[in-house]
């Protein structure tokens, strides 16, 4: 009878040492290494392309439109594009100046968002003057520590913010 009680005591002392050694799931998800942290980077890649923004604004129709495409690596395959639809303008001079500073601020803000990963080159301002109208362009080389999908999503994201930006001007 003593062993049976010694027996039972031990089995009861060792469920609650199992029980207080189980790890906790939440903190063990809490311990698990950052992946973009040194040699936990799996499944980072460093993604490069072009990003390139074109804004136009048609004198004949007074109608402007913007649009953007994003390249990836060296073959330059186009894996997203945006594009509004034309909008009626009042001024063209001031119309085309709204869309190269829309442009312009959007395609900045990309580099908050991989702060210490992402090393954009310089902007590239170009565009003129053709047959009816006038284009701003605007565009910049990347190379971002990241997945492909999310460098991708980011750029994107800002490409719709930029196409459905609104342009001072247009009705």
């Amino acid at each position: 009878m003593r062993m049976m009680r010694s027996m039972s005591v031990g089995a009861a002392i060792g469920l609650m040492v199992l029980v207080v050694s189980w790890p906790d799931p939440s903190t063990a998800r809490d311990r698990r290494p950052d992946p973009r942290s040194g040699s936990a980077a799996q499944g980072l890649e460093v993604v490069t392309g072009t990003y390139f923004c074109q804004g136009t604004v048609y004198t004949d129709e007074q109608q402007a439109d913007v649009s953007i495409g994003i390249y990836l690596g060296a073959t330059s395959d186009l894996v997203a594009s945006f594009f509004a639809p034309s909008r009626r303008v009042r001024d063209i001079p001031a119309d085309l100046g709204a869309m190269r500073d829309i442009c312009l601020a959007r395609i900045e803000s990309a580099r908050s968002v991989f702060p210490e990963l992402c090393a954009l080159s310089e902007l590239e301002d170009e565009g003129g003057d053709f047959g009816n109208g006038s284009s701003i362009n605007v565009s910049f080389q990347f190379s971002c520590l990241g997945s492909r999908d999310e460098v991708v999503g980011v750029l994107g994201a800002i490409g719709r913010e930029i196409v459905t930006a609104e342009i001072p001007g247009a009705r």
